[in-house]
């Protein structure tokens, strides 16, 4: 976590820690004719838990991010180990996406808050760098799957297949309970880092204008509002359609609902 912000975002998102779910990717058949799917499922889930805890339990800020990143890889290996190669490559895709832009706002905020990547050091920096807050807003709302943003699409559809293709209720429960951990520690950094008054005055009074990082966040948060829905036209152009009823259908609003009362009680 020490490496500087373009190499974190670039490391984190889409190079490095995909490459071994790449290799899975590419060699799947071979794999899941051993019989190593089951084990893979549930390493899967195992991380996802433990990442989850953890990043609620950071005070780190790039580190909560680097977290969140090990539970979408642990979301991926778990559709690989149950035969969905191709949604878990687009979630891999969508995720570069608004990961690379977190990792990106990570680090303003951090020039912005005397050069500390600790959460409990910041605070009340929407009044000076209101793009980079607008922007690290809108990656965690896909990140945690609000609709029709960049991880709607494949989380949505994650869902929908674990419904469909499964008859026991644990991975979808596990499934759910992964979503609603997002959406506590992406509620927890954002509240440490916009909006609470900071215990120590921050050290720099920048700006967004200060950053030459901003001629990278604004085509990202672009491609983090729609990039979901393109991906999702050119590896499914023609998609099956998934009949369920509408709570099932809908199921991750009260998902997200359930993540905010959480992190709001507790």
């Amino acid at each position: 976590m020490a490496a500087p912000t373009p190499v974190s975002a670039l490391v984190h998102s889409s190079t490095l820690v995909t490459a071994g779910v790449y290799l899975l990717i590419r060699f799947n058949a071979p794999i899941l004719s051993w019989g190593i799917n089951k084990p893979l499922f549930i390493i899967a889930i195992l991380t996802i838990l433990i990442a989850g805890v953890g990043a609620n339990l950071e005070t780190d800020l790039k580190k909560i991010i680097a977290l969140s990143t090990l539970r979408q890889l642990g979301l991926i290996m778990m559709r690989i180990g149950m035969g969905a190669v191709k949604l878990a490559y687009f979630h891999i895709l969508s995720h570069a996406l608004f990961k690379a832009l977190l990792f990106i706002c990570a680090g303003n905020i951090i020039h912005c808050s005397g050069d500390t990547q600790d959460l409990r050091k910041m605070g009340f920096i929407s009044t000076q760098i209101p793009i980079t807050c607008t922007c690290i807003n809108t990656a965690n709302l896909a990140l945690c799957g609000a609709p029709f943003l960049a991880g709607f699409y494949s989380k949505d559809l994650i869902i929908e297949t674990l419904l469909e293709q499964t008859n026991s209720h644990t991975p979808v429960i596990l499934a759910m309970l992964a979503t609603a951990l997002t959406v506590t520690y992406s509620l927890r950094l954002r509240y440490y880092s916009i909006i609470n008054r900071p215990n120590n005055q921050t050290l720099f009074n920048l700006s967004d204008s200060a950053h030459h990082s901003c001629n990278a966040i604004i085509p990202l948060t672009t491609l983090s509002i729609i990039g979901g829905l393109i991906l999702a036209w050119l590896i499914f152009p023609t998609p099956n359609t998934i009949f369920m009823p509408i709570f099932t259908k809908t199921l991750i609003l009260p998902t997200l609902a359930i993540g905010a009362i959480l992190r709001i009680c507790f």
